[in-house]
């Protein structure tokens, strides 16, 4: 299901800037150790940037995420940055199937939430509790993030932590300068 010349990062824009930013993305990754990173648009996406580069897509996000805090205004114009798993055709069985075998690799003890996301919406979201007869933490363990772009769908297993909210990484500076030392993220 994995490609390895598929993109491995998904970087949502505010705006149309494109080229601006995508500039801007490679020395952002760049800054934190990844090298030979390409960026291209988002094809029907016109708020969407994908990024192709070699290794491990949520390797960099921790060390994007403390650079964001201590230097916000380099990241002004992007959003969200969403490591990418695995791309599978955009019909509901291949779709399904990928969430089938989340279900299988998802630990007993944990809950994942599905997120169908097309044209940067969130189209339905379901969580999915396993197991039936246990009790279960409050909020789901992982998402599973599907976005529908064109025949394609790009998939992200994603824990807390995995990806970098832009606006949350701010806030969470902006806690930490206003309270101090002892403010946690969420």
């Amino acid at each position: 299901m994995s490609d390895s010349r598929a993109p491995k990062l998904a970087v949502a824009i505010e705006d149309n800037q494109r080229e601006a930013l995508s500039k801007r993305v490679i020395e952002l990754l760049e800054r934190v150790g990844v090298a030979e990173a390409e960026v291209r648009p988002g094809g029907q996406r016109e708020n969407m940037l994908f990024v192709w580069f070699p290794g491990n897509p949520k390797e960099p996000i921790e060390r994007l995420r403390v650079l964001c805090e201590s230097e916000p205004d380099r990241f002004r114009g992007t959003r969200q940055w969403t490591p990418i798993d695995g791309w599978t055709s955009a019909d509901a069985q291949h779709i399904a199937a990928y969430a089938e075998d989340v279900a299988r690799r998802t630990p007993e003890a944990e809950t994942f939430q599905v997120e169908i996301h097309r044209g940067g919406h969130v189209d339905l979201e379901v969580d999915a509790m396993l197991p039936e007869h246990e009790a279960r933490p409050p909020t789901p363990t992982r998402t599973l993030r599907i976005e529908i772009i064109g025949s394609r769908a790009s998939v992200s297993v994603l824990e807390p932590g995995d990806e970098l909210d832009v606006y949350e990484a701010l806030r969470a500076k902006l806690a930490h300068d206003f309270f101090g030392e002892g403010t946690t993220r969420r």
